[in-house]
């Protein structure tokens, strides 16, 4: 379907929106099974329990098994939708329990380390922004002998502001090239560090584009992550429980379309560069 013009050409913004409405028009009855099947009951053990904000070390093992389940059936479906190969629920939920099976503890080591390699980067950030603070202090000094004051705390904040946005472009610069690491693990079954350097390679060359795709992507992840507005609610327990489940799969099912978009982000960047998989 999608397949040629994702080979053949770098999708703009646009055509990412397209294709993910197209597959979404396609698969929504999948989409929403999907959402019901794992997601609901998960919702429902979450009120159940009372762990909303108390969470414990068997609810996080369920919810890791879950979403990461349901995540992987979402790329699955995703990319077998692109390639015009039928695919249904079932299928899909198998395939990704089988891959789940044998990249569970390969997709949660190569989390932690790009986890600690995010945090790397922004104690990197850190640092070197301190040190320019200080060096903004000294500049600060000068000014204020030779310029007006008014005049110099304007120019430090202009200053400040692009030392600040220039340290974020550069750390989402680094972060960007392993990107789409677990991406590799769950389609093409890369293991360990080869999954990052699959990243690397399909991004490099095309990282500007790719930095401006991950901003947008992490500002809708914002959006998909709020909580429910629990303190404007009646006091209500079952009323209060119903919205909470109510909103939790309208945000997840917004988070599945954020998720398609990432993954036509990730097809392009390797159907371009790999050609077409062997198989899903």
């Amino acid at each position: 379907m999608h397949q040629q013009k994702l080979k053949t050409s770098y999708i703009t913004l646009s055509d990412h929106l397209y294709i993910t409405l197209d597959i979404i028009e396609q698969k929504w009855p999948n989409l929403l099974s999907l959402l019901l099947v794992l997601h609901l009951p998960l919702l429902f053990l979450e009120q159940i329990l009372g762990y909303q904000n108390n969470y414990d070390l068997f609810f996080l093992l369920v919810y890791f098994i879950v979403t990461t389940l349901e995540w992987i059936t979402l790329l699955i479906i995703t990319e077998k939708t692109v390639l015009d190969e039928k695919v249904n629920l079932e299928l899909a939920l198998k395939r990704a329990f089988y891959k789940l099976k044998y990249r569970s503890i390969n997709l949660i080591i190569m989390w932690v380390i790009y986890i600690l390699l995010s945090l790397s980067v922004l104690s990197l950030i850190f640092l070197v922004g301190s040190m320019a603070l200080m060096i903004l202090g000294t500049i600060i000094l000068i000014l204020f002998y030779f310029l007006s004051e008014s005049f110099a705390v304007i120019l430090t904040w202009i200053f400040a502001l692009i030392g600040m946005l220039g340290l974020f472009l550069i750390g989402v610069s680094i972060l960007s090239y392993f990107y789409f690491f677990s991406e590799a693990i769950a389609l093409r079954n890369s293991k360990w560090f080869d999954a990052l350097q699959y990243s690397l390679n399909i991004v490099r060359g095309n990282k500007f584009k790719v930095i401006i795709r991950v901003c947008f992507l992490f500002f809708l992840s914002m959006l998909a992550n709020l909580q429910t507005p629990s303190n404007f609610m009646p006091n209500f327990p079952l009323f209060e429980t119903i919205i909470i489940i109510l909103f939790g799969l309208v945000a997840n099912f917004v988070s599945y379309i954020i998720r398609i978009i990432i993954t036509v982000s990730f097809l392009n960047l390797d159907y371009l560069k790999n050609g077409f998989p062997k198989r899903v």
